[in-house]
């Protein structure tokens, strides 16, 4: 997958107390109808304190105003590149239309190109 970079925004609201329903998807879409942008997906990169969790994206969504992808890219993600790329792919990989694979059952994983060892819809974050 090779994707192109349309725009980018930088915005900062202090470190908020928040909850995981925060990750506001329908918030975030008004947000995108309201400045008329038109891309295949959106990805909004946050530094969210207090919650474990390195993403959240609505599935099936590609092409849509709902194809939103939340990655946690601050502390949560220890600030390892690597990792937020993963975490990105398989976002990403929900707004596709890709659900979790279990790693108890590998060789369900349709996403893998040489072992599905290495299946990045796994539903924990692996460091490999």
């Amino acid at each position: 997958i090779f994707m192109h970079v349309r725009k980018l925004e930088y915005s900062t609201d202090g470190n908020k107390d928040v909850k995981v329903q925060t990750f506001m998807f329908d918030r975030f879409s008004r947000y995108i109808k309201k400045k008329k942008y038109i891309f295949d997906s959106y990805v909004v990169f946050t530094n969210i304190k207090n919650i474990k969790l390195l993403g959240k994206a609505n599935l099936d969504t590609l092409c849509t105003m709902k194809s939103i992808a939340f990655v946690n890219a601050g502390k949560e993600s220890r600030f390892n590149a690597r990792l937020i790329g993963n975490v990105l792919a398989h976002e990403l990989g929900h707004n596709f239309g890709l659900e979790h694979v279990s790693d108890l059952n590998p060789q369900n994983c349709t996403c893998h190109i040489l072992n599905p060892k290495y299946c990045i819809m796994y539903a924990v974050a692996h460091d490999w």
